[in-house]
């Protein structure tokens, strides 16, 4: 073979191939809206028949024009709508999904008026809002909402006493209330809810005092009433609770003399004391406990001597003590006979 057709060959190696394109993925059951927010940048799960069952759109920049149409995409199980451009126009294409069972709507611009839609989809497990004008009064339209597990109202304008009109809803198990103009004679109403297990009191107007009815509630497991005035009276109330693994009493009202009966705890797991008046004192009864896993002291008066006393634990695995008085020897120390335990004393923070 001569030069001239080795580098003619060559070169021909070289220039652009034609390559087929790539059989694009039709999907013939999508309602034209489903098409379109996928353009957009929903993600989009799909059951074996290739029919769309899971929508997220969180955060994709979408507005009532673009729903148009949702309502015909009947196969939805999960849809998540976190902080879109939904307004109360729009919000009416949802209640044709009656196959729904999961529903994000926190951060979307609706209001009460919604919920009208909203109460026809019969099949919700988990219904989340957050940040909406929700009174008590607009609960009444998710009446029929009688599967619901897990409901979210957090930083609206709904309280405990708005779940009146839900108490056909048996298998409640996950509420949150974070930040809700909720008081101590409504949570009465959170005992008609047998299955209850969770509940997110943080930030709301309850105090001790509304802590003996929540003593009621015995299949409650994780509590969190931080930032609230609950005090050490309502701490005695929550030590009655017979299955509680978590409890967050962050930057509350308690002191010292909550620890006797909070030791009492045997079931508790994870114990949040963070930004309380609180000492040494006591801290001996903390170690006792038989389960207790992960418990923040962080913002006390703690010093090395009652580290020392944790370190007696069975069960601890992480103590933390950011912006105490513990010192390095003391965490040293601490290290030197609890090797076993994740000391956490220098406050860093996070990038």
């Amino acid at each position: 073979m001569s030069l001239w057709s080795v580098l003619l060959i060559s070169a021909i190696g070289c220039m652009p191939q034609d390559i087929p394109d790539a059989k694009k993925e039709t999907f013939p059951l999508d309602p034209p809206a489903v098409e379109r927010l996928g353009r957009l940048g929903a993600k989009i799960s799909r059951s074996s028949s290739k029919a769309p069952i899971g929508m997220d759109l969180s955060r994709v920049v979408a507005t009532d024009v673009d729903f148009r149409g949702l309502g015909e995409a009947v196969t939805l199980r999960k849809l998540s709508l976190q902080d879109v451009g939904m307004t109360d126009e729009s919000a009416s294409e949802l209640a044709p999904l009656t196959k729904l069972q999961s529903l994000d709507m926190r951060g979307v611009s609706i209001t009460g008026e919604a919920l009208q839609s909203l109460g026809q989809l019969t099949e919700l497990e988990r219904l989340l809002f957050r940040g909406q004008p929700i009174r008590d009064a607009d609960l009444a339209q998710l009446a029929p909402l009688t599967k619901l597990k897990v409901l979210g109202l957090d930083d609206t304008d709904a309280s405990a006493g708005g779940l009146e009109h839900l108490q056909n809803a048996h298998d409640l198990k996950e509420l949150y209330l974070f930040n809700t103009p909720t008081v101590d004679e409504e949570l009465a109403v959170l005992t008609k809810f047998p299955a209850l297990a969770k509940l997110r009191l943080r930030g709301s107007d309850v105090t001790g005092s509304g802590m003996a009815e929540l003593a009621k509630i015995g299949s409650l497991e994780d509590l969190d009433v931080s930032e609230t005035k609950v005090d050490d009276a309502g701490a005695a109330e929550i030590a009655k609770l017979p299955k509680l693994t978590d409890l967050n009493l962050w930057k509350t009202k308690v002191t010292d003399a909550s620890l006797p009966d909070l030791a009492k705890l045997t079931t508790l797991e994870r114990l949040n004391l963070d930004a309380n008046d609180l000492t040494d004192a006591n801290l001996a009864l903390l170690a006792a406990m038989p389960n207790l896993k992960w418990l923040h002291l962080g913002s006390t008066s703690v010093t090395d001597a009652g580290i020392l006393e944790l370190a007696k634990s069975k069960s601890l695995e992480t103590l933390i003590v950011t912006r105490t008085k513990v010192t390095d020897d003391g965490a040293a120390a601490f290290a030197a006979i609890a090797p076993n335990i994740t000391l956490q004393h220098i406050y860093q923070v996070e990038e």
